[in-house]
C-alpha cells in the first residue's frame, strides 16, 4: 500500500478548503458593506444622549487649503498651527465678502475664512463657513 493519500481524499480536502475560504471572504465582505452603508429608513441617531447638553461651538480662522467635494470636507490651515479638516453637510451655511448667503462653490482655495464648528467623538462638523469678522469690519 502507498503512503500517498488517495486522489479522491486530496481533491475533497482541496474543495473543502476553497469553500471555507470563499465563505469567509464572502461574509467579511458582507459585514464590511453593511457597516459602510446606512439602512435606507434608519432613524437619525443624535450623538448626544437625551439630557446631555449640545456640543459646544468653536471657531477656527485660517486659509482654505483644500475642499473635498466628494468626501464633503474642507481643510483650513493656520500659520504656526496644524491644519484642521471639517465635515460639511447640507445644513452647513456659507458666506463670502460678496454674498451673505453663498454656496460651497463660492469658497475659494487660499481664501481667509472662519469656521464655526462642533467637535463630537473626534469629528469636527462645520456649521458656518464665512469671512472672518476682521474682513467684514474692513468693508
Amino acid at each position: 500500500m502507498s503512503d500517498k493519500p488517495s486522489t479522491g481524499v486530496a481533491a475533497s480536502l482541496s474543495v473543502a478548503i476553497v469553500l471555507a475560504a470563499g465563505s469567509i471572504i464572502y461574509w467579511c465582505g458582507q459585514a464590511t458593506a453593511t457597516a459602510q452603508l446606512p439602512a435606507q429608513n434608519a432613524p437619525i441617531i443624535s450623538s448626544a444622549s437625551e439630557g446631555e447638553p449640545k456640543p459646544k461651538r468653536h471657531q477656527y480662522t485660517g486659509l482654505v487649503a483644500a475642499i473635498g467635494y466628494d468626501d464633503h470636507t474642507i481643510t483650513v490651515t493656520k500659520q504656526g498651527a496644524e491644519s484642521k479638516t471639517f465635515q460639511i453637510s447640507d445644513k452647513t451655511r456659507y458666506s463670502t465678502a460678496e454674498k451673505k448667503k453663498a454656496e460651497l462653490k463660492d469658497i475659494k482655495i487660499g481664501g481667509k475664512i472662519t469656521v464655526t464648528y462642533t467637535e463630537d467623538r473626534g469629528v469636527l462638523t462645520a456649521h458656518r463657513i464665512g469671512v472672518p469678522q476682521s474682513v467684514r469690519n474692513k468693508e
